[in-house]
């Protein structure tokens, strides 16, 4: 069973767990995927954001804390801002990062809001580049149909049944 901490002896306990350095203040307890974890006020949190909460104030819903010095454990709150969810994973190096700052499609067409689609799931899409695939899938799919079709101008007459008057079978 956890024991209960004071407020007190939570706020000694938790800033015997960071080393201060001349830049980060590093948190040196438990770390999962760089960022530290840590129980404050009957729930689990980031010690990023308990350090926020303790000398800044509280965080609202809304916003993430977003680490300025890029360091995951670091419990700095000068190295630290309140921004959106999509604000801060922007400023990250992830896919969507990294996708958000492309202009041009791999073959080099402009991403501007005549050429660049957004579909359903946020993904971007380049026009251009789908119109020359759907044409060299019509291409590749339909030229064998395309040579051996005739259009319907074309067809004889002849060899289709005629209509009967009244709707009885011949």
């Amino acid at each position: 069973m956890t024991e209960k901490l004071s407020p007190e002896e939570f706020v000694l306990r938790f800033w015997s767990q960071v080393e201060r350095t001349n830049t980060c203040w590093l948190w040196k307890g438990p770390l999962h995927n760089g960022y530290g974890a840590v129980r404050a006020w009957g729930r689990s949190t980031t010690p990023h954001r308990a350090s926020w909460e303790m000398l800044v104030g509280p965080i609202p819903p809304a916003l993430q804390v977003d680490h300025l010095c890029r360091v995951r454990n670091c419990v700095n709150p000068m190295h630290m801002e309140l921004v959106t969810g999509r604000v801060n994973t922007l400023r990250g190096s992830s896919v969507s990062a990294k996708n958000a700052i492309k202009t041009h499609c791999p073959q080099g067409h402009v991403y501007d809001r005549k050429n660049a689609h957004v579909d359903k799931t946020n993904s971007r899409h380049c026009r251009a580049c789908n119109r020359d695939r759907a044409r060299e899938f019509r291409r590749l799919r339909c030229g064998a149909y395309g040579r051996n079709h005739r259009l319907m101008s074309e067809r004889s007459r002849e060899n289709y049944p005629r209509r009967i008057e009244g709707g009885g079978n011949a």
